[in-house]
């Protein structure tokens, strides 16, 4: 009985704990492997861009180039598609003066390895460094923006926390997943189990290069008020504009003029002097 009692003791607060580890992963991250197409299926001419990452894994990509570019844009999406899902993305942007790379996150679409946090971190630094290095070859300094959408956002403010940009745009996004766990999962006490923090909250107020923040009223899976915490709590240079649509649904699908005002926040960055 002793025995018993002990052994309960320390199994029952492990499976606890692995249960929870279990449902903290599912809850933010779905990764997707489905195939929906490549660019060329909407008339674009593209590159497969390959990546290591710090980790020694490899992930996958489209890199879009213009000859007469005049910035880059990296794309971070959300968490439960990839980038054969956002083609609508592919098309938009590049109607832009700019280059375009789109990259899968670890464990999604043809990239190796597993999602986590620190995963999501040395994806967001492999993309960037393909980008400088591409500009390299080309003998380029470029700007560099980076959109995130949902999840993508926070890895984006993670991105541009680590290296230099010029330009962030941050649809739909969180505060931090441990203010998520605490308004829709309070009582499996997120504050104190929580590991994957995404802690933009904390961030953006450091951030001082040119910033969008979007988010729609109508989103049911991150509450609007986040989206505005986050605008509120950033630093000056940034801008706010209010989208319309569910989650995932809303951009530049379902906002009428927000394309619009992203080609001018492009424009503006990448014509601003360096």
């Amino acid at each position: 009985m002793i025995y018993t009692f002990i052994a309960a003791l320390f199994f029952v607060p492990l499976l606890i704990y692995v249960l929870f580890r279990v449902a903290e992963f599912k809850l933010i991250y779905e990764p997707s492997r489905l195939d929906a197409g490549d660019p060329s299926s909407v008339g674009l001419s593209f590159e497969d861009a390959w990546m290591e990452t710090g980790n020694g894994r490899r992930i996958h990509g489209w890199w879009f180039e213009k000859k007469e570019a005049r910035g880059t844009i990296i794309h971070c999406h959300g968490n439960a598609d990839n980038i054969t899902q956002r083609l609508w993305f592919a098309e938009q942007v590049n109607k832009l003066p700019v280059n375009v790379l789109m990259y899968d996150y670890q464990g999604y679409g043809k990239s190796e390895g597993r999602p986590g946090l620190q995963a999501t971190r040395h994806d967001g630094i492999a993309a960037y460094d393909f980008v400088m290095n591409k500009q390299r070859k080309r003998e380029e300094c470029l700007p560099i923006i980076v959109i995130g959408q949902s999840l993508g956002g926070a890895t984006a403010i993670e991105l541009a926390s680590e290296r230099e940009v010029q330009g962030l745009i941050i649809e739909s996004t969180f505060t931090s997943i441990k203010l998520m766990g605490r308004r829709f999962y309070p009582f499996l006490l997120p504050g104190v189990f929580t590991t994957i923090t995404y802690d933009s909250l904390a961030k953006v107020p450091h951030l001082h290069m040119r910033k969008l923040f979007a988010h729609s009223r109508d989103d049911r899976k991150i509450p609007f008020d986040m989206g505005r915490e986050l605008y509120e709590a950033a630093a000056e240079p940034k801008q706010w504009v209010e989208l319309q649509g569910g989650h995932g649904e809303e951009s530049f699908k379902q906002t009428q003029g927000y394309f619009e005002l992203v080609e001018k926040f492009v424009m503006t960055v990448v014509n601003k002097p360096s």
